[in-house]
C-alpha cells in the first residue's frame, strides 16, 4: 500500500512538471499569478515564480527575441551530395 502511494506521488509530480515545462509562457505567468495570490506557501519555488511574473517578454513566447532591433540574416541553403 505504501509503495503504491509513493509511486502515485512520483508519477503525479512528474506529470505536473512535464505539464509546466510544455505550457506557453503566458499560461505559466497567469498560473504563477494565481498561485501567488492564493496564499499557498511556495517555499523554494517562490523566487522562480516571482521571476516569472516579473518577466516582460513582449508577445509572451519567452524567446526574448523582441528586444533585438536587427532583421534576421538570410543564409543560403547549401546542398551536400554524397558521392
Amino acid at each position: 500500500m505504501l509503495e503504491n502511494t509513493v509511486v502515485f506521488g512520483l508519477v503525479a509530480l512528474c506529470a505536473a512538471y512535464s505539464l509546466w515545462a510544455f505550457l506557453p509562457v503566458a499560461l505559466k505567468r497567469s498560473t504563477a499569478t494565481v498561485l501567488v495570490n492564493s496564499g499557498l506557501p511556495l517555499g523554494i519555488f517562490a523566487a522562480r515564480v516571482n521571476k516569472l511574473i516579473a518577466q516582460d517578454t513582449g508577445c509572451g513566447s519567452g524567446c526574448g527575441s523582441c528586444s533585438s532591433s536587427s532583421a534576421p540574416v538570410e543564409k543560403p541553403v547549401v546542398w551536400h551530395y554524397k558521392k
